[in-house]
């Protein structure tokens, strides 16, 4: 099965294509290029990988927590191109994603939880807790918002390890405390979203049957989401 991967949720924008036995993959962690590239992007690892559109049998993409701009911007390309090519498509959750990606890329951590992190506003961040049992990831804790002060209280008397980009900011926040405790956390390298992670989450997913409506589907804000009104000052 062929899988075309969009990741947009955070400050890395790529796409990826992935197949049984090949994974090609664009990125750039350039911020606010989102709206300008991915489209490039996924036109260079089409060709990357001597596939056009048609060939392809599935379209995944990042749906947050993250970003609102960069989640309406990856799910808009791929619900374009799952209309234009008539092809399924699925929403696979960022937290998910970064911790399939943990779990993929350090063997050491099987047998651990992973608590993926977004760096959300202010002193909060996006975070989910996952296991893994067997091939699949399994939900311990559904995405939420969390404050870092109340995290690392939650968290204390945990064995987990950190990833996401939410992963520094909760290290600040810790080394600021002096009963802090030992946090352990992926490489720098393994903490940035992926469109191959994506991809390779996505495909597992599809080949076990599972699919989202195009035309419902929608990001995953778990924050509200707001539109600001222009005030008109009558004089």
């Amino acid at each position: 099965m062929n899988v075309l991967a969009i990741e947009t949720a955070t400050n890395v924008c790529a796409a990826a294509v992935v197949t049984e036995t090949e994974l090609f993959e664009e990125r750039t962690e350039e911020r606010y290029v989102h709206a300008e590239k991915i489209l490039g992007m996924i036109d260079h690892v089409l060709k990357k990988s001597n596939l056009k559109g048609p060939e392809i049998d599935g379209i995944a993409v990042s749906i947050g927590p993250g970003s609102f701009t960069g989640l309406r911007i990856g799910l808009s390309a791929a619900k374009a191109l799952a209309y234009a090519w008539q092809k399924p498509i699925l929403g696979v959750p960022t937290l998910e994603g970064l911790a399939f990606r943990a779990l993929e890329e350090e063997k050491r951590f099987e047998e651990t939880l992973i608590l993926s992190t977004v760096n959300a506003r202010r002193d909060e961040v996006y975070c989910g807790l996952f296991r893994r049992d067997g091939e699949r990831l399994v939900v311990e804790w559904s995405p939420r918002d969390m404050r870092v002060t109340d995290l690392l209280r939650k968290i204390e008397r945990m064995s987990i390890v950190l990833t996401g980009d939410g992963v520094e900011k909760i290290l600040d926040a810790q080394n600021g405390d002096s009963t802090g405790f030992p946090i352990r956390a992926t490489s720098l390298a393994l903490r940035a979203a992926s469109a191959a992670s994506v991809g390779k989450l996505g495909r597992q997913k599809f080949l076990a049957g599972a699919a989202d409506d195009a035309k419902n589907l929608e990001p995953v804000y778990v924050k509200e989401f707001y539109t600001a009104k222009k005030k008109i000052i009558v004089q």
